[in-house]
């Protein structure tokens, strides 16, 4: 697996969420639409602390999404509530349940 990212503007673009797996199969282990035919089901999860700081969002998700008096970007305390810990993008324990069956070939 690798991961896929922008190269235009890396920093930015990735925390804009420019990003994901890409799965390469070994020749003649895959199935006619590409997934690898050793396992019944694949789970992609990605780990990160997001800096939304560094997204060029930043300022319009602020206007879309906050109600005025809108934050201060200045504000000491700004920087460290645009850090978002999350897996596959969801924070606080707030994403799906992965599930598998007993018996189930599963790659994580």
């Amino acid at each position: 697996m690798w991961m896929y990212r922008s190269h235009t503007d890396e920093v930015a673009d990735t925390y804009a969420g420019l990003m994901g797996p890409i799965e390469v199969t070994r020749a003649g282990m895959a199935r006619p639409d590409g997934s690898p035919n050793d396992v019944d089901r694949e789970v992609f999860t990605l780990f990160a602390v997001m800096n939304e700081n560094n997204s060029p969002y930043l300022e319009q998700n602020l206007h879309r999404f906050a109600r005025p008096p809108y934050p201060d970007p200045d504000d000491e305390d700004f920087p460290e509530s645009n850090l978002k810990h999350s897996i596959n993008g969801y924070a606080y324990g707030n994403m799906p349940m992965i599930t598998m069956r007993k018996g189930e070939r599963v790659r994580w």
